[in-house]
């Protein structure tokens, strides 16, 4: 087969040497990259033809040995499918022959062609799958939206669609377990045969029909394990868990069999670019155009599905973003298992340690220990840090049994109830490994040790169906009965929903009069009519309280309940008895879950919590002022009430981890009440995240460990000072910097993962920083948190003690020009020409003229220079009109004033985006004048301007008389070159970077807060020759940069004017690397420097001299700069043309979407026209050339009088820029007593 071939032709480049695996010989395809002779160490590929499947079996379990000839991959061919293995990593995936599409194809060469620990995890990784799969999921869902009949509103259909899609998901991997009929394609199987039977006029008469009939089957509580008749064959009966939700709508709705399945469209989902599809896609194709359980889909990567299936909107309301499972599992790991070490107080660096040191008792201890953590997530959202938290339990509880099974240990008790409701014990060291794990998670991990809360029941539902994931990867039905098989999953036992910032923590014994209730006794009687009847449970309930030792009577204590409902007044002791007697009904359903009765005792449960949340929420608004209703509407979450186990035998949660929504505190308005009495932490413009820190710490008990993943501007925000003083109560354990890592795909937020114990910080406590170094926690500053290096800090420390901050410089710092409507107030040298051209008068054309200005874009700017692209702006200043008009008509008078002005403003106001030009906010009296500003005058100074956010730092020297836009900051001082080539140092970029504020891929925000920082050294008598050499080097790098300017402008009209029309033809089209053209003309030759497929979203394009050859730079979204293609030239003069018109062509872009980036290159880029003809093209460019070198020479001579610089080439230019640049660098350096050392350490940590 085609793969078969594609491995075969990638290997043979490869020498090869016979290996022994299990007595089978191989040959090894030894790869010199993975090879270490003096380790005697020879990595490499095996292909394998398996004809059984124990020799598959036999190199999935295979562990390479860490010397000799070894496999590190392994492709292994067997029964239609492909397995590759990677033995280092301990991790494989299997996936059909005729699934792997040209996509999976390129993986699998290049991790042969180029061996890398890359492009070996490319294999494994499924993001793309991911991605490629929602795209199809979301055709299938919108397919199926659309043609569903019985449920009028769109949004409700959109809402079913969702749920019944993850529900048909779910069954689709249960069916490939072999639940149904042991048929892994069940549900194809039965529409067929249903559509056979139409024909036949028998059967149903649709396939929505069948699957009315099989769900009533397969959840039938009351049946046995497995339902057979002829209809539906022999089936593992499932419970009701996964039709939660769709239940009633499944039940009036019609799907017409098109939605389900149709011949030939397959094949089209596997071979065809999800993007290239327009069809509608029906539910059951799509599932089967995928691996599954070892392939494509898994239950990760259908977590990672259903986590997306939170809409946008839903994302932008609540905050919430997708958190990469690296850093969910960092979380998880750095609070249990210190959690764990100190609860145990043994001094072990690490869990691995004390469970290969630990004896019986330690054993014992860590198991009780294990059984009983609690562990929070207070924003669950589709449960994705609990899945961690869960795989993190799952790894530390094998290890403890495996220990425990090596030295013949033994009770590891949990006790269940069987399906009948009888209880038993099990020793969970006296089961194999598989019902070990299943048992593991249902009984302990997913009923005792996981909790969530979350607002969003969408949310809620998706963690519900991963959590049941988790538990039935594990299943195994089998043929002769030995089932591994749990058969009433209500694994969102823990999951709740509500508000966790509004409620009752937990209530204190100091409260004795905390309920009263007055005046509502009418409602209060018709509140408490319908009384707890047990019923058939009594007898159920009454059997497991003895079996499990409870205290007490169960009837009794329901009597009490009803008794307690009934007052009007409520005491602690009730309210304290009313929860002891639902945390003895939660412990009765923990070991229910896998019987009958598990769904009455939650109805009980659920029945409780409605009746006493009612009182809460009285209790809470009475206490804090607040109506009723509106405390319903927050849906308040008590949290005494809803986990009475945690706040009554302890005192809080054992961990609480998470990722708190972002939501800015503008979008918070109606909370911000009831967080002010609530929070110590409160600012009135925290955003919300602040207040889940400390609810989060608040939930926890003494010694309890917390770690969040969050925005990390608290550090450093005005509105982070109360929660940066809550914190430092508290043991920083350790802090990661994200700052400029895309983190959370569609958020542009900086964030950082901090871990504390909640216990109070030792003097010498040390922070682990980054995983690097260690800060002494008494070190953070009250005032801003700065997580630095030592020797940075020290550096920090000496260039503050040098300097003084500018705004103590007598400077004067401004935003630019915000218009409101730039559509409007922005116009082009043509636009002005016209309405210039276009006033009557002489005098009404210089009054005209008089109020339009040149200005200044961001894009125009860079390191000390600028450069105009023609841009001018309509000044009409606020209070302009007022001033001038005196009695007549505003817009009348501005009208006849400005006429032409007036035309053209109006003749804009249907242009651009937002609230338009008459309703924008941004402006004076009235829509003509722009909003006011005292400081226009500061614009006809020269000054230092900058873009508020920026990629990199740039200070550009502007003249007089130029405006700039809101997108920058300037200012004005005397010593304004002085400043300006110290703020483009080096040392001033290293410094900045520090402190400032990042804004994800956008770059850094350089507001006047952080620009006025910093520190910059006075003019003393010491430092004036230094200071005259930077003014004199800043002069110097001036007049060379408007050099450079000039020759690439004297370039381009040149071409203009020499008939070439403009540059028009992409760069593609005079080299010829694989991806160009076809018309490609092979002028030069060039290198590839980057691979060919790689994707990106490019922001800007720079080219750079290097001896004979130009390099083509991309600078992508992420703030990375990456060399793309190199450029070799023989002949001078040809460089110096490429390098002028890719100069010319080289901007910045902004692309939404991600491009082929090789191919981006070669068609954004454009050149003077190509004859596509090598020999005319040559002759052309040298006559061009030519021209240019005479032409340049004269102008270069008037227009550059007075400089002592006169180069000719653009290389030479820009290699005299960077010398001029690196001596401004040295001189900064020695005016704030820089070392060499130190200089080191600044300009790595640039490189960084």
């Amino acid at each position: 087969m085609d793969i078969i071939k594609t491995l075969e032709k990638a290997l043979e480049k490869y020498e090869t040497r016979e290996i022994e695996i299990n007595d089978r010989i191989y040959d090894l395809y030894i790869v010199p990259q993975l090879s270490d002779p003096e380790l005697n160490l020879f990595e490499g590929f095996l292909l394998i033809d398996a004809e059984k499947k124990g020799e598959v079996t036999s190199i999935k379990n295979y562990y390479a040995p860490v010397s000799g000839y070894t496999p590190r991959l392994s492709f292994v061919i067997y029964d239609d499918k492909l397995l590759i293995r990677d033995h280092r990593k301990n991790k494989h995936i299997i996936r059909s022959l005729n699934k792997i599409n040209t996509s999976f194809k390129k993986k699998i060469k290049k991790a042969i062609d180029e061996p890398s620990e890359t492009n070996f995890d490319a294999l494994f990784d499924r993001k793309d799958i991911i991605e490629e799969f929602y795209k199809l999921f979301k055709n299938a869902r919108n397919y199926l939206a659309e043609n569903i009949k019985g449920i009028a509103e769109e949004e409700k259909r959109e809402e079913f669609a969702d749920s019944f899609m993850m529900q048909m998901m779910t069954l689709w991997y249960l069916q490939a377990r072999g639940f149904f009929n042991n048929d892994d394609k069940y549900l194809i199987t039965k529409f067929e045969e249903l559509s056979q039977k139409r024909l036949d006029e028998t059967g149903f008469k649709s396939y929505k029909e069948f699957l009315e009939y099989f769900f009533d089957k397969i959840r039938d509580t009351e049946g046995e394990q497995y339902y057979e008749d002829d209809l539906t064959g022999k089936v593992v009966v499932i419970g009701p868990a996964i039709f939660i939700g769709t239940e009633e709508e499944f039940d009036i709705v019609d799907i017409p069999d098109r939605c389900f399945y149709q011949e030939n469209v397959t094949e089209k989902l596997i071979n065809e670019n999800p993007r290239r599809i327009k069809i509608g896609i029906p539910i059951l194709n799509l599932f089967e155009s995928r691996d599954w359980i070892e392939g494509d889909i898994d239950e990760y990567v259908l977590g990672a599905l259903y986590e997306k299936l939170i809409t946008e909107d839903i994302r932008r309301e609540t905050g919430s973003y997708y958190t990469p499972e690296k850093i969910t599992s960092f979380i998880a790991e750095n609070t249990i298992e210190p959690y764990l070490l100190n609860s145990l107080n043994r001094d072990y660096g690490n869990i691995d340690d004390l469970i290969d040191n630990a004896d019986k008792n330690d054993l014992i201890k860590l198991y009780h220990t294990l059984r009983d953590i609690k562990i929070l997530d207070p924003a669950a959202g589709s449960g994705h840090f609990l899945e961690s938290a869960i795989d993190v339990l799952v790894s530390i509880y094998r290890k403890t049994r495996n220990k425990a099974l090596s030295i013949g240990l033994r009770g590891f008790d949990i006790t269940v109830a069987d399906e009948k409701g009888e209880l038993k014990t099990i020793d969970l060291l006296e089961i194999d490994e598989d019902h070990f794990e299943m048992y593991l998670k249902f009984f302990i991990i997913l009923s005792r040790n996981i909790y969530g809360v979350d607002i969003n029941p969408s949310a809620l539902k998706v963690a519900r169906a991963r959590f049941f994931l988790s538990i039935a990867k594990h299943f195994r039905p089998s043929k002769e009965g030995n089932d591994i098989f749990i058969r009433f999953p209500n694994v969102h036992f823990n999951l709740r929903e509500g508000n966790s910032l509004i409620g009752y923590e937990s209530i204190g014994k100091d409260k004795v009069d905390l309920f009263s209730f007055s005046g509502t006794q009418k409602e209060e009687t018709e509140y408490i009519a319908d009384k707890i009847i047990l019923d058939d449970l009594k007898e159920y309930l009454e059997s497991c309280s003895k079996s499990l030792r409870l205290k007490g009577d169960i009837n009794k204590d329901i009597d009490d309940l009803n008794s307690i409902f009934s007052k009007n007044r409520i005491k602690w002791a009730d309210i304290k008895r009313i929860l002891q007697i639902k945390e003895k009904l939660v412990s009765i359903l923990i070991v229910s879950l896998n019987s009958k009765q598990a769904t009455e005792i939650n109805d009980l449960l659920d029945r409780i919590d409605s009746l006493f949340q009612t009182k809460f929420d009285e209790k809470f608004a009475e206490e804090y002022n607040i109506p009723i209703e509106k405390v319903k509407e927050l849906k308040a979450f008590h949290w005494i009430l809803n986990f009475p186990e945690i706040f009554i035998n302890s005192d809080g949660f054992d961990v609480v981890i998470g990722n708190p929504p972002y939501v800015r505190q503008e979008r918070i308005k109606e909370l911000k009440t009831e967080l002010e009495k609530h929070y110590e932490t409160y600012n009135s413009t925290s955003d919300l995240y602040v207040y889940f820190f400390e609810r989060g710490i608040r939930l926890l008990k003494e010694g309890g460990m917390f770690s969040y993943i969050s925005s990390n501007k608290f550090t450093r925000a005005k509105y982070g000072k109360n929660l940066r003083n809550y914190l430092m109560n508290y043991s920083i354990e350790k802090y990661v910097d994200y700052t400029g890592k895309k983190v959370f795909k569609g958020a542009t937020v900086d964030v950082s993962v901090i871990v504390i114990k909640k216990s109070k910080p030792h003097p010498e406590n040390e922070i682990l920083v980054n995983e690097e170094f260690k800060l002494l926690q008494q070190k953070l500053d009250k005032e801003s948190w700065t997580f630095e290096r030592p020797e940075i800090n020290r550096i920090k420390k000496k260039i503050e003690k040098v300097g003084r901050p500018l705004k103590e410089w007598n400077t004067n710092i401004y935003f630019g020009i915000k218009t409101g409507f730039n559509k409007a107030f922005i116009i082009d040298s043509q636009k002005r020409r016209e309405i210039l051209d276009a006033c009557k008068t002489q005098e009404e054309r210089k009054r005209t003229a008089k109020i339009i200005k040149p200005i200044l874009r961001g894009k125009d700017i860079d390191r000390y220079f600028y450069d105009w692209n023609d841009s001018w702006i309509i000044l009409v200043k606020s209070g302009w009109t007022n001033k001038n008009r005196g009695k007549k008509d505003p817009e009348k008078f501005f009208r006849k004033y400005y006429p032409t002005i007036y035309k053209h403003l109006i003749s804009s106001a249907k242009r651009g985006k937002g609230r338009g030009l008459f309703e924008r906010d941004d402006q004076g009296d009235y829509w003509w004048e722009l909003r006011p500003c005292d400081y226009y005058h500061e614009f006809e100074k020269e000054k230092i301007v900058w873009q508020r956010i920026t990629q990199r730092f740039s200070f550009s020297l502007v003249p007089k008389g130029l405006y700039v836009l809101d997108s920058m900051c300037f200012m004005t001082n005397d010593n304004i070159k002085f400043l300006v080539g110290v703020l483009n140092s080096k040392l001033v970029d290293f410094y900045v970077r520090t402190y400032v504020h990042q804004l994800g891929d956008k770059g850094f925000l350089l507001s006047n807060q952080y620009v006025e920082r910093i520190p910059v050294p006075p003019i003393t008598k010491e430092n004036k020759n230094l200071v005259e050499k930077i003014e004199g080097l800043v002069d110097q790098i001036l007049v060379l940069n408007k050099q450079r300017q000039f020759l690439i402008k004297s370039f381009k009209a040149l071409v203009e004017n020499i008939g070439q029309d403009r540059m028009n033809s992409p760069l593609g089209q005079y080299l010829k690397p694989k991806n160009a053209p076809d018309y490609s003309i092979n002028l030069v030759e060039t290198k590839k420097l980057i691979d060919d497929e790689k994707m990106g979203l490019p922001r800007f394009y720079k080219v750079k001299g290097q001896n004979n050859s130009l390099v083509i730079s991309v600078g992508y979204d992420d703030n990375s700069v990456e060399d793309v293609i190199e450029i070799h030239f023989d002949d001078p003069l040809m460089k110096e043309f490429f390098h002028l018109a890719i100069s010319t062509t080289t901007g910045k872009k902004n692309y939404r979407s991600k491009k082929n980036i090789v191919e981006t290159v070669l068609s954004d880029i454009k050149l003077p026209k190509s004859t596509k003809n090598k020999e005319e093209d040559v002759k052309n460019i040298k006559n061009l050339m030519q021209l240019l070198e005479e032409e340049y020479k004269e102008k270069v001579k008037s227009e550059f009088s007075d400089s002592q610089v006169k180069t000719i080439t653009l290389q030479s230019l820009e290699d005299k820029i960077r010398e001029v640049d690196e001596m401004i660098d040295d001189a900064v350096y020695k005016i704030y007593g820089i070392t060499e050392e130190e200089r080191q350490i600044i300009e790595n940590s640039l490189i960084k």
